[in-house]
């Protein structure tokens, strides 16, 4: 079982325990039958006078008519209505006056014992007479309405029983409200005991009123600090209004700090407190499971409780109190929608809120007991007090599970600000050096497109120097060209500028990843071998030897695009051309297990020592003797195509003896299967 379900499972047993205490303490072993009790075979000290009372309709008899004369008899169940009984084949009107007669056997050993009888609230005023002596009259009994005035009164009278028979007279009218006669149980027992459980009932409500009025009053002082919580205004409101209403119901408290209130008064403000108060329980169980956007539902409850309470106020309690019933079945059906409420927020939202629906279920038990109660279809007593006692409690838990959740999240939160904040300046330095770099980066992309720019100018001054001059002269008739030797140098130095320009677009694209590469398994002595074959004939045509040697042959396979690759070979071949008078070019080849190397070798005119590390480098270039046109771009378009099949290019030389540039690339294994599936295919 899941720790939430464990939790409040002991609260709920408890509250229940007391609850069938409550209710079964209400329920007697021993009844009236036919106008008398008879305690003398019970040894029991408490005792509810329930059962068969002799009753005497439309009549106002003392104990002295019942010396005098015979009078017919007729019975009624206490406690009962007087409006349910039928008499003579008739139902009894609610508005009337009548007599109620009982007579009690007690033991001998409880004869000259100081006993006490604790008087309900009848309605709706009565007086009473114990072996003949008027013990007590609570407003004024009368024959019409005009004569009767109600009151709001629970009394204790004592008396001390002489003889084993004792005759308990009670006359009771009733014109002001829809309960009459003896409607709720009268208890019999020894002073002491009666008068303790009257006292405990007194601190038990002042207990329950002060508990309401704090705690409502602490929700509304919340509700003033922080606007935007009204479910606590709502719950502050509800618990107020249920402390008037306890305060006022039945006229149990209020009888004893104001005996002579005004009956009238003392019901208004019970009837608009409740209703005052279940509106605002509505609001605050919406509000408090977020179902507050029930706007036409909370709109109509309030709407309906205004009008109650605008009914009760205009009219007598005679008639205000008749809507009982109907608004009790009202009652039932809301608090049967809060439940439905309580349990959807159960089972969609948090599991805290198992709290708050097993004291609304708690609560709703207590609510249906008075109802019943108060509509006399139960004999017990009135729960809802308990009922929101348990409420409230039930509510401190969860208020103090939302508390504890809510410091528990704060501090999480603090711990990860802690540790937000602790590594937020390793964040910013790492932040910050990556910027640094960037900003690096960009300068030096600045720098390159400046020195870019500045070598195009500077390299394009020379042919267009000479363009301009030998076009200048021809127009102004100063160079006659018969054999046209000036126009064939414009016409080469034009080409060697298209060059320029193609190699330069070509190089910019290999750099940015722009150019398309289309990668083909082959072996690498079998293609080399046919370039060789291809450029045998160029080589040799140039005075030259043209050699080929395979250093070392192992079974491996490249991934390679070949015309790319081509156009690698082809230049390096030719550069040793330009720089080569006499002497031979060699292809070295070297097929390793995990790389294979190619290197073009000549023994031209070399390269001085300080531009060996430039010579990769766009326009660097080395005066050759052979006076042919270079642009200086072919060595770093060589690089750059190098780089994208993953291998690496070098060269070493020395003056006078020759040159050896050396190309590696990977055998075809897991990294040239990641170039061929991954940067190579698709540079666009």
């Amino acid at each position: 079982m899941k720790k939430e379900f464990i939790l409040p499972l002991p609260f709920f047993l408890i509250f229940l325990y007391l609850l069938l205490q409550i209710v079964y303490s209400q329920e007697t072993s021993i009844e009236a039958n036919k106008g008398i009790l008879d305690l003398t075979k019970t040894d029991d000290t408490q005792h509810n006078l329930s059962g068969e009372w002799e009753f005497y309709w439309g009549e106002l008899l003392t104990p002295e008519d019942f010396k005098k004369q015979s009078i017919p008899v007729s019975y009624t169940v206490v406690p009962h209505q007087w409006h349910d009984v039928i008499l003579d084949g008739e139902k009894l009107s609610r508005f009337g006056y009548a007599t109620y007669r009982l007579t009690i056997l007690f033991p001998k050993e409880d004869l000259g014992t100081v006993k006490a009888v604790a008087l309900p609230n009848i309605a709706s005023s009565y007086q009473v007479w114990i072996n003949g002596d008027l013990i007590v009259q609570t407003g004024r009994v009368g024959t019409t309405e005009n004569s009767a005035e109600p009151a709001n009164e629970s009394n204790i009278l004592s008396f001390i029983p002489y003889e084993q028979s004792n005759e308990l007279v009670i006359q009771v009218s009733n014109y002001a409200q829809r309960k009459s006669g003896i409607w709720s149980k009268i208890e019999l027992g020894n002073q002491r005991e009666i008068l303790n459980e009257k006292i405990n009932n007194f601190i038990m409500n002042g207990l329950i009123i002060g508990g309401l009025l704090v705690i409502g009053i602490y929700h509304f002082v919340m509700y003033c600090l922080r606007r935007k919580e009204k479910s606590s205004l709502f719950f502050s409101l509800t618990c107020i209004g249920l402390a008037v209403r306890i305060l006022f119901l039945e006229g149990i408290m209020t009888g004893l700090y104001y005996p002579n209130a005004s009956w009238e008064l003392e019901l208004k403000f019970e009837y608009i407190s409740t209703y005052l108060a279940v509106t605002f329980f509505n609001y605050f169980i919406h509000y408090f499971l977020g179902y507050q956007n029930r706007r036409i539902y909370l709109k109509s409850i309030l709407i309906i409780h205004c009008l109650l309470a605008i009914f009760v106020l205009i009219t007598p309690g005679k008639i205000s109190t008749l809507i009982l019933p109907y608004y009790s079945i009202f009652l039932v059906v809301t608090f049967l929608n809060l439940l439905f409420l309580s349990f959807k927020a159960l089972k969609h939202k948090q599991k805290t809120y198992l709290f708050n629906f097993i004291a609304i279920c708690l609560f709703s038990i207590c609510l249906l007991n008075d109802c019943l109660y108060y509509l006399d279809f139960v004999h017990t007593t009135d729960l809802v007090p308990f009922g929101l006692l348990a409420y409230v409690f039930f509510q401190a838990i969860l208020l103090s599970a939302r508390i504890t959740n809510s410091f528990n999240k704060e501090e999480l939160l603090r711990e990860e600000l802690k540790e937000i904040n602790s590594n937020l300046e390793g964040i910013v330095k790492k932040r910050t050096e990556e910027t640094i770099e960037i900003n690096k980066q960009l300068q030096n992309s600045l720098n390159a497109r400046i020195d870019l720019i500045s070598s195009i100018s500077h390299e394009m001054r020379s042919p267009l120097t000479t363009i301009k001059s030998y076009s200048k002269g021809m127009i102004d008739g100063i160079i006659k060209d018969d054999n046209q030797q000036y126009v064939q140098m414009i016409h080469e130095e034009t080409i060697f500028m298209e060059r320029m320009l193609d190699d330069l677009f070509e190089l910019s694209f290999l750099e940015l990843r722009q150019y398309k590469f289309y990668f083909e398994k082959v072996e690498p002595i079998v293609y080399f071998k046919k370039l060789y074959e291809k450029y045998h004939y160029e080589v040799v045509q140039s005075g030259l030897q043209f050699h080929f040697r395979i250093m070392k042959n192992e079974n491996i396979e490249i991934m390679i695009d070949p015309i790319r690759m081509e156009q690698v070979f082809v230049n390096l071949v030719r550069n040793a051309l330009k720089n080569t008078e006499k002497g031979s070019i060699s292809i070295e080849i070297s097929c390793e297990t995990t790389f294979l190397s190619f290197s073009i070798i000549d023994t031209g005119d070399g390269i001085k020592p300080e531009l060996l590390p430039l010579i990769f480098t766009k326009f660097i270039k080395d005066d050759n003797k052979r006076n042919l046109k270079s642009n200086g771009i072919g060595l770093s378009i060589c690089k750059e195509i190098i780089k994208t099949h993953g291998g690496d290019i070098s060269v070493s030389s020395v003056v006078g003896e020759g040159s050896r540039f050396t190309v590696i690339i990977p055998a075809r294994n897991e990294h040239s299967v990641e170039i061929e599936e991954g940067i190579a295919l698709e540079h666009s």
